[in-house]
């Protein structure tokens, strides 16, 4: 399947009931605390590191302080046997904590295991349309889950300059088993196809989309589709 398909189907599925919860709830909020509590609520979202969130084009956009940034070590991988099992339970975990994976990336992530490491930190350095620099620094290493998406072999990762493997995560993501220790992890394109359009294409998700969303979401009825099947 398409990123650009699986992306609808995660809009479709996960991100345009969640506008809608939030803005159900938006009637009871009377502060930036209750805003907050709301978008807690909602692990898709803030995976992708949703910062504003349009929701009326009469009033500014609501900000989101719950996102969880470009990149995180999660404390659980839980590994599904195939697309509709994952989007379905994608919005019942703690996507903080936990990083859903299909079956078929198991060894992309070389059977490293997730655990909890109050220190660990990943930052984004630079970003560009074909790369993405980050710095991971943590002492127990683990599983990083990174706020971008997931375009498949285009894009290779590479640990301090050697080539590593990476897997698809929360259907859309990337998930890296990263060492401990001080590390660079970078993404970069190595395809004649990808740099072609690559105009067109971005690394990481594009939430300002969210702007059209609402009124598209309350549209929807997410029960009445499937999800891409095993192949996706």
């Amino acid at each position: 399947m398409a990123p650009s398909s699986r992306y609808q189907e995660l809009i479709e599925f996960q991100l345009g009931p969640a506008i809608q919860r939030i803005g159900e709830g938006l009637s009871a909020v009377r502060s930036q605390a209750a805003l907050d509590s709301l978008f807690a609520r909602e692990g898709v979202l803030n995976m992708l590191n949703t910062r504003y969130l349009k929701y009326d084009g009469s009033r500014p956009p609501l900000m989101n302080t719950e996102l969880f940034g470009s990149a995180w070590f999660v404390e659980e991988l839980h590994y599904v046997k195939d697309a509709d099992e994952e989007i379905a339970t994608l919005g019942n975990i703690d996507t903080r904590r936990t990083a859903l994976v299909d079956e078929r990336y198991r060894d992309q992530l070389g059977g490293a295991s997730a655990s909890m490491d109050s220190s660990a930190r990943v930052t984004l350095g630079s970003l560009a349309t074909d790369s993405l620099v980050y710095t991971v620094n943590s002492s127990h290493g683990g599983i990083v889950v990174f706020s971008a998406i997931w375009y498949g072999p285009d894009w290779k990762a590479f640990v301090d300059g050697k080539e590593s493997p990476y897997a698809r995560a929360d259907y859309v993501l990337r998930a890296m088993a990263v060492p401990a220790g001080k590390h660079q992890v970078v993404f970069k394109v190595d395809g004649g196809a990808y740099h072609r359009s690559a105009s067109s294409r971005w690394p990481l998700p594009c939430l300002c989309c969210c702007l059209h969303w609402v009124s598209w979401a309350r549209r929807c009825d997410a029960t009445s589709r499937r999800p891409g099947g095993e192949g996706a």
